[in-house]
This record gives C-alpha cells, sequence and structure tokens, in this order.
C-alpha cells in the first residue's frame, strides 16, 4: 500500500496526477481550497479521500496530515503542486499580490513538508515531490514573482534534500515547461495553448519518479513541450 497527499488536486496538472497515481494502486488525499471540485474528484477514484484545505494556514495543513494518518496510517508521498502566479510588470505588482503567491507557492509547500516531515521520519521513508516550473530556472518579464516564489521554492526544496540524506526521505523536484492547465487563465485569455504539454504528461513525470527504487534518487526532472517553448 502506498499513500499519497496531493495538493492543488482539483483540477488541473494535480487532477491529473490524482488520476494517474489511483490507476496505479495509490490510496489518494485529495487537498485543494475547493471542496466541490475535490468530493467529485474523489468519487471518481477508487481509494480516495477530499481534505479541502487553505495551504496557507499551518492548523489545516496539520489536519491534512492527520487525515491521511487516521485514515491510513503513512504518508509515502507529498506531492506540493499547488500554486498560483500574477503576472504584470514590475512596478505595477502589488503588495497584495506578491504576499499572495509567496504564501500559497512558497509558504504552503513549506508548511507541508513540515508536517509530513514527522511521519515520515517514523517511518524511515518518504518521498517529498515539489513540483516547481522551468521559471524556478529561468525569468520571464512581467512574471518576476512567480519566478521570485519559484526560485526560493527551489532553493528550500535543495536545502531539505541535504538535511534529509541518510534518512530514508527523498526530496526531489519536477521543473515542467508551458503545461495547458488553469494558471493559464490567470494570465489572460489570448494565450495560445495549442502547443502546450498536456497536464497528463506532467502527472506520468511525477509517477516515473514516484517510482524510484529506494536506493536511489531522481533529484530533479525538465519536463518541457516538444515544440519547444511556447
Amino acid at each position: 500500500m502506498r499513500v499519497a497527499i496531493v495538493t492543488g488536486a482539483g483540477r488541473g496538472i494535480g487532477c491529473a496526477i490524482a488520476r494517474v497515481l489511483a490507476a496505479k494502486g495509490w490510496r489518494l488525499v485529495l487537498a485543494a481550497r475547493s471542496s466541490e471540485e475535490l468530493e467529485r474528484l474523489a468519487s471518481e477514484l477508487p481509494e480516495a479521500i477530499a481534505v479541502p484545505t487553505d495551504l496557507t494556514r499551518p492548523d489545516e495543513v496539520l489536519r491534512l496530515v492527520a487525515a491521511a494518518r487516521d485514515r491510513w496510517g503513512r504518508v509515502d508521498a507529498l506531492i506540493n503542486n499547488a500554486g498560483l502566479t500574477r503576472v504584470a510588470r514590475f512596478e505595477e505588482t502589488s503588495p497584495e499580490d506578491f504576499d499572495q503567491v509567496m504564501a500559497v507557492n512558497v509558504k504552503g509547500p513549506f508548511l507541508c513538508m513540515q508536517a509530513v516531515l514527522p511521519l515520515m521520519r517514523e517511518q524511515g521513508s518518504g518521498q517529498i515531490l515539489n513540483l516547481l516550473s522551468v521559471a524556478a530556472k529561468r525569468v520571464f518579464p512581467e512574471w518576476s514573482v512567480y519566478c521570485a516564489s519559484k526560485f526560493a521554492l527551489d532553493g528550500m526544496s535543495k536545502a531539505l534534500a541535504e538535511e534529509l540524506k541518510g534518512t530514508g526521505i527523498r526530496v526531489s523536484a519536477i521543473y515542467p515547461g508551458a503545461t495547458d492547465s488553469p494558471l493559464w487563465d490567470d494570465v489572460g485569455p489570448d494565450i495560445p495553448r495549442e502547443g502546450m504539454m498536456r497536464p497528463e504528461a506532467v502527472a506520468e513525470a511525477v509517477a516515473f519518479m514516484l517510482d524510484q527504487p529506494a536506493s536511489s534518487r531522481i533529484s530533479e526532472l525538465v519536463i518541457e513541450p516538444a515544440a519547444g517553448d511556447v
């Protein structure tokens, strides 16, 4: 039995990850703010529970991990997928948008990793997989806050991976390129999506990384559209 917590599971890449892992026999704890989307997805999967969660609130994140432990007694994988963006020229970015992006993209994964680590240490095993972005490796104009959040999470992931060497807990990251997901709804209606990857491509990459034997770790994986940058 393998149990995974998937954040941002209500739609897009998170939903695709849940479906791919369910097909491979994983038990799933699905987290997102929208209870309606989560409940609908959980009802379609064989072994899944929906736990609506505000990932920026420590008490709700602890409740999320407790739900996994109460139901199945363990967490084998934490998949930090939830994220958002705000696109604007740097001098036009509001402090409120900065705070929101950092809260969801950096604080949320930080809280989830802190909450799940005690259980993984008890088990002596576990995988933490952070969904980053190619924006953690190269910058894009008008995406300064989003890039900053992904660079921050990238650094935190790598530092934690070093801390956890020898514990049986592995920390890895995936850097997807342009993927046709609801994130683009926040960018604008005129973004061409034809050449983007489908969320299922990223989900299959997640499953591949989680299937590595315990004796190895793929520290990072970049996956981009076959046609190149969109």
